[in-house]
């Protein structure tokens, strides 16, 4: 798909968006998605009826983070692992200060640990 804010969103195979790589294409009626979200939450408060996003938020963001852990580990990932990992990407967290050694740290040519497929855990 690309970007953000197409009114009329198409998916492509690969990497270049032609119109010979086009695999779908949004076939609805014309309407501009940030007046239709709109729409339903001001009538949401005119009415007095509960209207929340998080549920749908919350899988958005858990599906990038499978996208990600999928990624480094070269490996399919599913919902269960995903909710399941107790992987902790910046251990201390909550305790670290302006003054605390940063948590990653470069070796001795100055690179930093980087992801690699097939050999990192996510899960």
């Amino acid at each position: 798909m690309l970007g953000e804010g197409i009114t009329e969103p198409r998916l492509y195979r690969g990497h270049h968006p032609t119109p010979k790589n086009a695999i779908w294409k949004y076939q609805g009626a014309p309407c501009h998605h940030y007046q239709v979200e709109h729409d339903l939450l001001f009538e949401a408060i005119r009415q007095d009826k509960p209207y929340n996003e998080a549920e749908r938020c919350a899988y958005a963001a858990l599906v990038g983070i499978m996208g990600r852990m999928a990624a480094e580990s070269g490996k399919m990932i599913t919902w269960d692992e995903a909710l399941n990992s107790k992987l902790e990407l910046a251990p201390g967290l909550d305790k670290l200060t302006m003054q605390s050694p940063p948590p990653v740290k470069p070796d001795a040519a100055g690179h930093y640990p980087i992801a690699m497929p097939g050999f990192t855990t996510t899960v």
